[in-house]
């Protein structure tokens, strides 16, 4: 082992014992009743992979280097990043997993925190918006147009597909994300929270809302079974810049 691994290890050793012997404060032991959590609770960050090699960044095109395996997007690592940090304050680095979305089966995993990145490219999200569709709550829909629909308000949140914009008709568009919480069903004691936008920079944007504003989160959505909590991030689009659209709940 060289000796920047060994300081990595060791660094995470602090980190951990820190973790298990010194007493949480106020705020941290609100987190960890919101999320349900403890210093053993293994948390599943699950992230979709995208393929085909990629070029590194700044390198000259006449010189490529080139990294042939999957790659995560730029803004669903940072929207995980942020939620990562955020629950190294309750939970052991080490009991925090970064799982694919295409092998992921929520049923089989150990972990009993899951966080999902991400709208169309994460086929979990999917999955879990038909659960909330099916009890009359809010749906996703993608075509022409990606939509967020509350059936509570009856409102759409639609942005017009993302995949298909340049970056500057992306930038001058209102774009829409969503954080979600699914309470455990059938007794599997598992909470499941979507972080997702329908374009890039507002999945990254609710990552950074759900960091600066749980106890928010945690007061509106209560003790409802499935809550969610649409964001609107207008032109120019940035992250950081976001309004509250809607609280929605059973």
């Amino acid at each position: 082992m060289g000796i920047l691994e060994k300081i990595t290890s060791f660094a995470k050793e602090i980190r951990v014992m820190s973790l298990l012997t010194s007493p949480l404060g106020p705020s941290m032991t609100k987190l960890k009743s919101f999320l349900g959590a403890s210093v053993d609770t293994e948390a599943d960050l699950i992230l979709p992979k995208f393929e085909g090699g990629k070029q590194l960044a700044g390198v000259e095109k006449h010189t490529p280097f080139i990294y042939p395996g999957t790659v995560y997007s730029d803004r669903d690592t940072r929207s995980a990043f942020y939620i990562s940090n955020l629950l190294g304050n309750i939970i052991r680095p080490d009991k925090i997993y970064l799982k694919d979305t295409i092998t992921y089966d929520d049923k089989t995993s150990s972990s009993k925190l899951i966080f999902v990145f991400g709208s169309k490219s994460n086929q979990f999200t999917s999955e879990l918006f038909v659960r909330a569709k099916n009890k009359k709550i809010f749906s996703l829909d993608f075509g022409d147009y990606w939509t967020i629909h509350s059936n509570k308000s009856g409102v759409n949140y639609s942005l017009a597909n993302p995949a298909e914009m340049s970056r500057q008709e992306y930038e001058s568009s209102t774009d829409f994300g969503i954080i979600a919480r699914f309470l455990p069903q059938d007794n599997d004691g598992k909470t499941i929270f979507i972080i997702a936008g329908l374009g890039s920079r507002a999945t990254e944007g609710c990552g950074i809302y759900f960091v600066n504003n749980w106890r928010l989160i945690n007061t509106k959505f209560g003790s409802n079974d499935i809550a969610a909590v649409v964001l609107k991030f207008p032109p120019p689009v940035d992250p950081k810049n976001h309004l509250v659209q809607e609280w929605i709940n059973n």
